[in-house]
């Protein structure tokens, strides 16, 4: 698969799992040492310190499902944010982001190949709507996908922020 959101889209994973199952799910998720690597890997190739990142994970209930998003930002994207809006903003990340998803999800399918081609731009387009003062300082948002989270047992889509110092400095 070439792309995350492919990997999304043929997993089929039933939502319908007991709160507390559901939270520790994406608990063992944002401490997953795998998954922490994988990051830190990404955030190196965008030149984002890759030592420290900040993870938080969210539980929705979309039509009756348990839906767990995760984002997770990179040091750089905490020094723009501020430790003191740092979990207000990350809540605000996932119920952007999650709905987001959802919705391309939904309409995206009758896309077929292209749907993984305009993926990126949508979130781009997503993040300068929702996040204008953050995405002019090159904060962009990746959907990510491993195998900790492809053998999750309930939906959970992760992101990353990072900071694309091209869009800044070109």
């Amino acid at each position: 698969m070439s792309h995350p959101l492919e990997a999304y889209f043929c997993e089929t994973k039933n939502g319908n799992i007991p709160d507390e199952k559901a939270k520790d799910t994406l608990k063992s998720l944002v401490n997953d040492d795998r998954l922490i690597k994988d990051v830190c890997s990404i955030f190196n190739e965008y030149n984002n310190v890759d030592t420290v990142c900040y993870a938080v994970g969210k539980l929705y209930d979309v039509n009756g499902e348990s839906y767990g998003c995760i984002t997770i930002l990179s040091e750089d994207v905490f020094a723009l944010i501020g430790k003191e809006d740092l979990e207000q903003s990350q809540e605000r990340f996932n119920h952007i982001l999650i709905g987001s998803y959802l919705e391309y999800k939904k309409y995206g399918k009758d896309l077929g190949q292209e749907v993984f081609e305009t993926w990126d731009e949508y979130v781009d387009i997503i993040m300068s709507k929702n996040f204008l003062s953050l995405y002019e300082n090159g904060v962009r948002a990746k959907l990510i996908h491993n195998t900790s989270i492809a053998n999750t047992s309930m939906p959970v889509v992760v992101f990353i922020l990072y900071q694309n110092y091209d869009v800044i400095y070109g």
